[in-house]
């Protein structure tokens, strides 16, 4: 089974597609403008359920938001998994 780390958000390209303003994102959001800015500059990353209401809000799927980096697994970590699996 591949593993995920979330990639650098997309906010940024987004909200310039859409034509809407870091201030009007957080308006929208009902967040302050720190708190947008943190999320957009990719200094925060939102949690599951925020990640869902702003993809919902803008209209979007939520994975292009953050996309999903594979991450590789190590080969004593692959041999572990396995192990488990068969038991």
């Amino acid at each position: 089974m591949p593993r995920y780390k979330l990639g650098r958000c997309n906010l940024p390209e987004i909200l310039d597609e859409l034509g809407i303003s870091n201030i009007e994102f957080a308006e929208k959001m009902g967040m302050s403008r720190q708190q947008a800015g943190d999320y957009i500059n990719n200094k925060k990353k939102m949690g599951t359920a925020l990640t869902f209401s702003v993809a919902d809000t803008l209209g979007i799927l939520d994975r292009s938001i953050y996309p999903l980096i594979e991450v590789p697994i190590k080969a004593s970590t692959r041999r572990k998994q396995k192990s488990q699996n068969e038991e």
